[in-house]
């Protein structure tokens, strides 16, 4: 029992590090900086740089939407 437990927990560990890295390489931060910086974090701490990265990171992206024209030419 203690054994699927710990395979579980671990689990489910190794899937939040894929979600940060992930989300960490899709995200437009507002320093170009960061991206490198919090893949390093990410990689060195493995739970709990994901785990912060996620509580800082309203703070750290640009929400502003890119616009699409079609029409206009390059």
């Amino acid at each position: 029992m203690k054994a699927i437990i710990a395979v579980t927990f671990s689990a489910l560990i190794i899937i939040f590090w894929i979600w940060a890295v992930s989300d960490i390489l899709r995200t437009r931060f507002k320093d170009s900086v960061m991206k490198p910086l919090w893949v390093l974090i990410v990689l060195v701490f493995p739970f709990f740089g994901a785990l912060v990265y996620f509580w800082v990171k309203r703070h750290l992206v640009m929400y502003e939407t890119r616009e699409f024209d079609p029409d206009e030419e390059f």
